[in-house]
């Protein structure tokens, strides 16, 4: 059923509805500058310790220009940098640049906020520009403040979006709210302090006051009076898995590798179900995110959303409510759910189990991995039925292979049949999977499909090349210690096209523990492919769309990517080329990976 409060809150959603109306003031004045001041340090707006390090942080492109944010670095965390409210960790960007004279620091490419920001995103800029000034870099930071002041914050339908030209205190004011609700959804939510904070933001503010506020404040209000399961009791398996920081709203498919409390509850099976059920309505709050995408903002979800979304997963069983309902806050309907119940109660978990674990037609097929994960611990015996039953649609069977893998009850003869008949499909469903698994099992015999594959491979791809099921063959060439294997890609990347050498290159890794003579095999392929001029062209074939070899190059040079590929292989701390880099530029990479190469091979030697 949907909620009333969830009702308000998804349909201030959708109509992008704001409490207060825009309004234009002297972002600066004297008088706005002390009250901007005053609250930051009532809303426990972090502050840097006077000793930390301002530094420029790349966090986007459009159109072609670098846009940066600001942040702070202490002495003794160099990893992570405070922007806004947030600690970002700075070991995986892309650029970060010490600013030693803020004074002197032009704003243009500043942006106070990002696309890719949290679930609500923040004024950083407005913020930082606070911190600033605190900080005794008043120039810069009153800068800062008046350009953050001119940007707008949060996704277009949010009921908690922040709005270019609001008064000042307003929108550091909604900031500090939606730092407060990306809090909410943290792998370990203080919920009291969170509803602390929010109340006074609406004391202060009462123009954030709406009906999305009094949602989450009520939701707040029953997590924080919610006294937790006894230890080891169902109730505190349920609350455990709730805090347990998930994405039940996720666009992306679930990998079967679950969080403990996740397993945890999973492993209860039917017999946490009456316990779910009686949850199905709280509306106290946990951690777990809607994911937002396109005209959906993200939101956290309340214990009634997740649960339901749970037991229809764990039921293999939409019941009434699909994926875009559950978006829209939407939960199935009490007869619905309570009559599955009463069927799968009234059959047993394990026939249940049996019969809905691997569900649907052959060319529309739900596979439950929270079944599976029972039928893995529990009834192991009916793995290779699901596998042999996926083996007949187009649903992927990796979950289902790594299963009967791993089971001890299978035999290992009757582990490689079902494996051999997998390959045999020669579907991209199945076959590389099942040669994958096969490669832990028998390596000899893999070794012997994957030659034949290989001979057998075509000169191009029927699509897209980062897809094609022969030019991921690379991946399990590099586990492979047959000097023959090997021998045979070096005939498969003589006879076909460009983009197929690339893509099985891309996917070519072995392990830098290989035998000598593989390594050598390996990097006869860099000797081959080091000088070549052949350059792939997005514009010239649709085949080279997509996230594969090259990537993000809309136009790469053979010779560039190839050196790119081994300075990921050798883990070389090179900063590569962007797109537009002269030839020079190239020049003075491949240079600089040529040197590391040889110093590599001479140590093999």
């Amino acid at each position: 059923m949907l909620h009333s409060l969830t009702t308000c809150i998804v349909t201030l959603v959708l109509l992008g509805h704001l409490a207060a109306p825009i309004v234009s003031a002297d972002p600066l004045s004297p008088a706005t500058r002390a009250t901007l001041l005053e609250h930051a340090t009532r809303w426990q707006v972090p502050q840097p310790s006077p000793k930390a390090t301002l530094i420029r942080i790349w966090v986007f492109q459009s159109e072609s220009a670098d846009s940066y944010a600001l942040g702070f670095v202490e002495p003794g965390g160099p990893k992570q940098a405070l922007v806004g409210f947030d600690h970002w960790d700075i070991t995986q960007t892309v650029k970060t640049q010490n600013v030693p004279n803020p004074e002197a620091l032009s704003l243009k490419d500043i942006s106070p906020t990002s696309p890719f920001d949290g679930a609500q995103d923040v004024n950083f800029g407005l913020v930082t520009g606070i911190q600033l000034v605190l900080a005794g870099h008043e120039k810069l930071g009153s800068a800062l403040i008046e350009k953050s002041l001119k940007n707008a914050a949060g996704h277009s339908r949010s009921p908690f979006r922040s709005p270019a030209n609001e008064e000042p205190v307003l929108m550091l004011a909604r900031s500090c709210l939606a730092a407060a609700l990306n809090d909410i959804t943290s792998a370990k939510p203080d919920f009291a302090s969170i509803k602390q904070r929010i109340d006074r933001l609406l004391a202060d503010q009462p123009g954030l006051k709406s009906a999305a506020t009094d949602w989450i404040v009520d939701g707040l209000a029953e997590t924080v009076k919610h006294k937790p399961g006894a230890s080891g009791s169902i109730e505190r398996i349920i609350d455990d898995y709730l805090v347990s920081n998930g994405e039940d709203g996720a666009m992306q498919p679930k990998t079967g590798e679950f969080k403990p409390a996740e397993r945890a509850l999973i492993l209860k099976g039917f017999e946490a179900v009456p316990a779910l059920l009686a949850q199905r309505h709280s509306r106290r709050l946990t951690n777990h995110l809607m994911q937002g995408f396109n005209n959906f903002t993200s939101y956290p979800m309340n214990a009634g959303q997740v649960v339901n979304a749970y037991l229809q997963r764990l039921a293999n069983d939409d019941f009434d409510s699909n994926w875009l309902d559950r978006q829209k806050g939407q939960t199935s309907k009490d007869e619905n759910v309570l009559a599955w119940w009463k069927q799968a109660s009234e059959s047993g978990e394990e026939t249940y189990v049996r019969l809905n674990t691997v569900k649907g037609t052959k060319k529309d097929v739900n596979l439950s991995l929270e079944l599976l994960l029972i039928a893995r611990e529990r009834y192991p015996d009916l793995i290779p039925t699901f596998y042999q039953t996926l083996l007949k649609t187009d649903e992927p069977s990796w979950p289902v292979a790594d299963a009967l893998l791993k089971g001890h009850t299978t035999p290992q003869s009757q582990k490689i049949e079902l494996l051999l008949a997998g390959i045999k499909t020669n579907k991209e469903a199945h076959r590389n999977t099942a040669l994958e698994a096969l490669q832990q099992l028998d390596p000899g015999l893999a070794d012997e499909q994957l030659l034949r594959l290989l001979k057998k491979a075509p000169k191009t791809s029927k699509g897209e090349y980062w897809t094609d099921q022969d030019a991921t063959l690379g991946s399990l060439v590099s586990s492979s210690a047959a000097p023959l294997v090997w021998q045979e890609l070096h005939n498969l990347l003589d006879r076909c096209d460009l983009g197929m050498r690339m893509e099985l290159i891309h996917n070519l890794s072995p392990s830098p523990k290989a035998p000598p003579g593989i390594l050598q095999s390996y990097f006869a392929i860099y000797d081959r492919y080091q000088s070549s001029t052949e350059i792939r062209d997005e514009s010239t074939s649709e085949k080279f769309s997509g996230p594969g070899a090259g990537f993000p190059h809309t136009k790469i040079v053979m010779r560039d990517f190839l050196h790119q590929h081994w300075a990921r292989w050798l883990k070389l701390e090179l900063e590569d080329p962007e797109e537009g880099s002269t030839a020079d530029e190239w020049q003075v990479y491949r240079n600089a990976v040529s040197r590391a190469v040889q110093r590599y091979r001479a140590g093999l030697k």
